[in-house]
C-alpha cells in the first residue's frame, strides 16, 4: 500500500553527486536552518552604534533618564537612529542579510571547494531502513547513522534533507528514488522515526 514500510524493508537509492545536487542541498539547509551569521565579529561590530547611542543617553541624562534640555533636536535624531541601528541589527539582519550572505558563500566559496573535493561527481549509494540512514560515496569509508541522531528531516519538491546533530547530513534527490511509492515509503519512514519531519511546499 502507498505510503507504507514494512520493518525489513529497505529502500535503496543511488545517484551521482554532481554540482547542481550539491548546491540544491546546500540550498534547502540554508532555508531550513535557523542561520546566524558565519562571522561573530560582523555582528559585535554591527551592536556597537546601539552601545553608543546608549552611552550617550547615559551621559547626557539624569538618573539615566532621556532628557532633551540639552539640544531636543539632536537627542531626538540619536534617538531615531538608535531605533535604526536596532531593527537593522536584530531584525533586518538576521532575516535578511545573514540569509543572503550565507547563500552567496554557498554558491561562491563553498561550491569551489566542492569542485576540489573528493566528492565531486562521485556515486552515492545509500539504504534506509527502519534502523538507520547507511551511505557510501564511491571510494570513501561507509557512513551509518541511527534514525536517533536525526534530528529533522525536510521532503521538498527537489528531494529529502537529513540533520543531524552535528549540522546537515544525508541529500537524497527525488530522482534518485525508483517510483513515488518509494518516495511515499520514505517520507512515512522519515514521519514515524526522525524527531521532526518537515512537508515542503
Amino acid at each position: 500500500m502507498k505510503g507504507t514500510l514494512e520493518t525489513d524493508q529497505r529502500i535503496a537509492v543511488s545517484y551521482r553527486m554532481t554540482v547542481d545536487e550539491f548546491l540544491a542541498a546546500q540550498s534547502c539547509y540554508l532555508k531550513y536552518t535557523n542561520w546566524k551569521s558565519r562571522f561573530v565579529w560582523l555582528e559585535i561590530a554591527l551592536e556597537i552604534p546601539v552601545m553608543a547611542f546608549v552611552v550617550y543617553f547615559m551621559i547626557f541624562s539624569d538618573s539615566g533618564q532621556i532628557t532633551f534640555r540639552y539640544n531636543p533636536l539632536e537627542s531626538i535624531v540619536m534617538l531615531m537612529l538608535g531605533i535604526v541601528s536596532f531593527i537593522f541589527i536584530f531584525i533586518i539582519t538576521p532575516l535578511y542579510i545573514s540569509p543572503a550572505f550565507n547563500k552567496w558563500l554557498v554558491e561562491n566559496r563553498d561550491s569551489r571547494r566542492f569542485l576540489k573535493g573528493v566528492e565531486r561527481d562521485k556515486l552515492v549509494q545509500m539504504t534506509i531502513d527502519a534502523n538507520s540512514i547507511v551511505s557510501q560515496v564511491e571510494s570513501l569509508p561507509e557512513n551509518s547513522h541511527r534514525w536517533d541522531v536525526i534530528i529533522k528531516v525536510v521532503r521538498t519538491p527537489e528531494g529529502f534533507l537529513f540533520w543531524l546533530s552535528t549540522g546537515m547530513g544525508p541529500w537524497i534527490p527525488n530522482h534518485a528514488l525508483v517510483s513515488g511509492d518509494e518516495a511515499e515509503a520514505l517520507a512515512h519512514l522519515a514521519r514515524q522515526c526522525a524527531r521532526t519531519f518537515v512537508e515542503a511546499a
